[in-house]
């Protein structure tokens, strides 16, 4: 990979953001809101039922930040479709795997800090990691990678399907994080739904952020399970990317994005 054209690429997404008013919109008003707005129903909660309630202010603060990690990416890509200016990118010698790293980068370096943020606006509602700082930074960990191998297949289905499919941009994470059982032990789900969680990306990430709201023991099995299911989806995510992006091009299907 060429560093200075993954250069190329992060500068060019900067731009493009400052650009592109309601993207700033998306990656700051929402997140954020979404929080204040579970906080109020944490800080509602604390004489009923508050660490439950702590558990979804946490629960919420994950999803937003794996939203956020995923959807920039492949937004960036509809970014340089919808303005005509994959062509010319493509142009300039930028290969397949340079282009979907240099937007992941892009994404991460937007959400790390966005996470911080929305961390530091659940404190004053209640929400605090109690000292399991390691267990934190792992979930964080997985949920970014899970997220970028989502954003894999995404911008895979978009090369396939066309840029009619860009709606997937937002939209294709919510069905995994349901999926995921975010709100409840998996075991609530009926027995079909609940074997099919145990291989969504963002089971064990979401288990994790309640254990560490409620102040529960995690233990390494979970955290395992986590990275081992990230991991498995970049796997899988990788090589559907790079088959969808050589049928592209050879289809001409880049050539009409």
């Amino acid at each position: 990979m060429s560093r200075h054209r993954m250069i190329f690429l992060l500068l060019h997404d900067f731009k493009v953001i400052r650009q592109v008013k309601w993207r700033l919109a998306e990656l700051v008003y929402f997140p954020v809101t979404t929080i204040v707005i579970w906080g109020f129903f944490a800080k509602a909660s604390r004489e009923s039922a508050f660490s439950t309630a702590l558990a979804v202010l946490a629960v919420n603060v994950l999803w937003n930040f794996a939203s956020v990690a995923q959807s920039t990416t492949n937004m960036q890509i509809m970014e340089d479709i919808w303005s005509g200016n994959l062509r010319q990118i493509l142009l300039t010698g930028v290969t397949s795997l340079e282009y979907i790293v240099a937007r992941i980068i892009f994404a991460q370096i937007l959400a790390v800090p966005m996470g911080v943020v929305l961390v530091a606006l659940a404190v004053p509602f209640g929400l605090t990691v109690n000292g399991m700082y390691g267990e934190a930074a792992a979930v964080t960990a997985m949920t970014a990678i899970a997220s970028s191998a989502l954003a894999l297949v995404v911008a895979g289905a978009v090369f396939t399907l066309g840029r009619d499919y860009g709606f997937l941009a937002w939209t294709f994470i919510q069905m995994f994080v349901l999926l995921s059982a975010p709100f409840n032990p998996p075991e609530i789900f009926p027995q079909p739904l609940e074997l099919l969680s145990r291989f969504m990306p963002f089971t064990d990430a979401f288990r994790i952020a309640r254990c560490i709201a409620a102040g529960q023991v995690v233990g390494a099995a979970p955290i395992v399970r986590g990275f081992i299911a990230a991991a498995c989806y970049v796997a899988a995510g990788l090589p559907l990317y790079f088959a969808a992006f050589r049928r592209a091009r050879r289809t001409g299907m880049l050539a009409k994005l």
